[in-house]
């Protein structure tokens, strides 16, 4: 038996969190993942913050594993100093 695919993901927005607008992105992904057998294992909300984004971004890196390409990971570091 195959293990099911999983994703995470990262919505991000002002405009979501102080109730302008409403998320469709997140159940229009899990509605896609799960009619290709996959699924959607967490999900986080963040503000236009580039320090909370660029923290998200590393914390959703460390959900995956280990970072196979440094310079990813050295652009998120360097994009969180801007």
């Amino acid at each position: 038996m195959s293990e099911i695919m999983q994703f995470g993901m990262v919505v991000i927005g002002d405009e979501i969190l102080c109730g302008k607008r409403t998320d469709k992105h997140l159940p229009h992904v899990i509605e896609v993942l799960q009619a290709r057998g996959m699924q959607v294992v967490w999900a986080r909300v963040v503000g236009d913050h580039r320090r909370r984004l660029v923290h998200e971004l590393q914390l959703s890196q460390l959900n995956a594993g280990p970072v196979s390409d440094a310079l990813s990971a050295r652009g998120l570091e360097f994009t969180a100093l801007q």
